[in-house]
């Protein structure tokens, strides 16, 4: 699956994983593929999972966003290589 890092919002750091193609997320997919690539899941509700991944808050959305908060960009971009790719293995992204 092709995404881009982009900064979300100049005012914090935050960086978003936008997919090419616009894709939902299976939420309940993604708390299997978190703990995977060694992140942890620390809070959820029917729209979005928080998750701890190489100690930075990732919110993964089920309307297909991903938030990396308080990362530049390239720690941002080490998570998304790791994130995308387990979420393709366990069929996440739809």
């Amino acid at each position: 699956m092709e995404y881009d890092v982009d900064e979300s919002c100049t005012s914090v750091d935050a960086h978003e994983i936008k997919f090419k193609k616009k894709s939902r997320i299976d939420l309940e997919k993604a708390k299997t593929a978190v703990p995977k690539i060694e992140g942890e899941v620390i809070a959820e509700t029917p729209v979005v999972i928080m998750t701890k991944i190489d100690g930075k808050g990732v919110s993964i959305y089920a309307s297909g966003r991903i938030l990396v908060k308080d990362a530049e960009k390239g720690p941002s971009e080490e998570i998304a290589k790791k994130l995308v790719p387990a979420l393709e293995n366990e069929g996440a992204i739809l």
